[in-house]
Parts: C-alpha cells; sequence; structure tokens
C-alpha cells in the first residue's frame, strides 16, 4: 500500500540506529514500532525546525489531537502547513515526513485498538513533555538548570518511546499493554541512556540553534566565546557521558523484565545496545 511504502521508504532517512532494530522485529510488530518512532520524529521535527514559538506549541499539542479523532472515528482536517528551517538535508527528510504526517495517519486507523492506545499515548505523553521542555527553556534563556529537568526531557522524548516499545513487545507476546512496575521504571532508565546518546553528540549543533542541556554551558546559549568553548563542551560531555553510562545496567534490566529471551525481539534489542555502545566509545 502507498502508505505502508512511504513508511519503509522514509524511516532509514529518519532514524538512524532505530531502523534496522525495527526491522529486525517480526513483521506483526514491526510495522506499529515504525509509525510510533514516525510520529516520534514528526514531534522532534516541530521542536527542531519551527521557528515560531506559538505555531510550534499549536503544533505539538495538534499531533495527539488528531490521533485521539481518528481513533473515536472523528473526521479530522489536514495538518496546518508549517514553515520548516532546515540546515541539512537530513532536516530536510524529517521536513518531508512532517507534511506527510497524514500517510502516517491512514495506517494508524488500521491499527487494533490495543496497538492504537499505545500509539496514542506515546504521542500525547511526549507531546506533553516536549511542550513543558520548550515551555521550561524559553523561561531560562535556553538551558536547562540541573539533572532533574535533563531526566525529565529524556524521559519525555525517549523514555515515552521505550516504554511503547516495551508495550508493543508485550502486547505481540499475548500478554497485555500493562507494564509491572520494574519495568515501567527501567524503560525510563534506557530512554535517558539512550537520550544521553544523541544530547552528547549534538551539543555543538543545540548551542548553535540557542539551546543547551547541561548548566556548565548555559553562558554559551547567546554565543560561544572566543575560545570556541571547547573545554566546556569536554566539560559537559564528561559528565553526561558518566551518567549515561551509570545507567546502562537498566537495559539488561528492561530486557529480563520482558522475558525476551531468544528471537527476533532479542535481536532487535541487541543491535540497538551495540549501536550505543558504538557511539560511546567513539564518544569517550
Amino acid at each position: 500500500a502507498p502508505a505502508e511504502r512511504f513508511v519503509w521508504g522514509i524511516l532509514p532517512h529518519a532514524a538512524r540506529s532505530f531502523a534496522p532494530c525495527i526491522l529486525a522485529l517480526p513483521a506483526r510488530l514491526a510495522l506499529p514500532a515504525a509509525l510510533g518512532y514516525l510520529y516520534c520524529r514528526v514531534l522532534d521535527t516541530y521542536e527542531d525546525l519551527v521557528q515560531d514559538r506559538v505555531r510550534r506549541f499549536e503544533a505539538l499539542a495538534l499531533l495527539p489531537e488528531r490521533l485521539g479523532a481518528i481513533r473515536r472515528g472523528a473526521h479530522v482536517e489536514e495538518c496546518p502547513a508549517q514553515e520548516y528551517t532546515c540546515r541539512d538535508r537530513r532536516d530536510e527528510a524529517h521536513a518531508l515526513l512532517a507534511r506527510e504526517v497524514g500517510r502516517l495517519d491512514q495506517l494508524f486507523r488500521e491499527m487494533d485498538e490495543p496497538v492504537q492506545e499505545i500509539l496514542l499515548d506515546l504521542v500525547r505523553d511526549m507531546s506533553e513533555g516536549m511542550r513543558w521542555a520548550g515551555w521550561v527553556l524559553d523561561e531560562q534563556g535556553g538551558a536547562l538548570k540541573d539533572a532533574k529537568q535533563l531526566r525529565t526531557y529524556c524521559e519525555a522524548v525517549l523514555g515515552n518511546p521505550i516504554r511503547f516499545a516495551a508495550r508493543l513487545f508485550s502486547w505481540g507476546r499475548g500478554k497485555g499493554v500493562v507494564l509491572p512496575r520494574g519495568v515501567e521504571t527501567a524503560a525510563m532508565d534506557v530512554g535517558e541512556f539512550l537520550q544521553l546518546a544523541n544530547i552528547t553528540r549534538d551539543i555543538e549543533k543545540d548551542l548553535a540553534r540557542g539551546v543547551s542541556y547541561h548548566p556548565k554551558l548555559a553562558g554559551d546559549v547567546r554565543g560561544l566565546g572566543a575560545d570556541g568553548g571547547a573545554m566546556r563542551i569536554l566539560a559537559a560531555r564528561s559528565v553526561l557521558v558518566d551518567r549515561a553510562l551509570s545507567l546502562s545496567p537498566a537495559y539488561l534490566e528492561l530486557v529480563d523484565g520482558l522475558k525476551l529471551k531468544a528471537g527476533w525481539l532479542s535481536a532487535s534489542a541487541l543491535l540497538m545496545l551495540r549501536f550505543t555502545e558504538r557511539y560511546y566509545v567513539s564518544c569517550a
């Protein structure tokens, strides 16, 4: 079907390490996993590439409202056109995905009811977290001020997707979509573990757009000094990587909690861990 062809065509350009991990899943889970990831990428695109603050917050709020309406069987209009500020070809691919979100909606309509439920929960929770982060960053001059705020941000943007994946895996094995408390906690720890890879990789790019996720760099969001901020960036990156690696045992807790054992689900989880390990080794 054209909508599904679009999903598999755009996925490698919208997802780096996640794309092969999704393709490793059993067919019944691969499409909803791809759909969930791409909806998250649409929210990321609104956050990163829509410069107008009012339009950005409206777009973030509208996506879960649309999915809720679709799930109720209501008619929805096309998403309002947005203006995206793209800096490179990757940004252009993300903007293309956001413009074509209606194709994702076609597939959402066809999902089983439990899958629609967890997709909607994912998009709603991530949208709320991103709007919170946007408000905090605006109020604090573009910088998060402490580890607690960083944790909340990581839970929003990647803890929720990991929780979604865990719920999808559970549903795929016939165990429903309600997770044990220990698995919920491990999913959020894994989300921070993985999101810190994105944050440490993109420190310079984020500073260029006026955002810092570490208080040591709060003064650099208004422009790097004559020294280029190299030593401050190094110090911040070191602290963030140390925090990430302290969370790595949660990955095993999540795998054990889901009782994945051998098979394609474990293969997907192992691929993600290997991609993440490779990144942190290069970062160190």
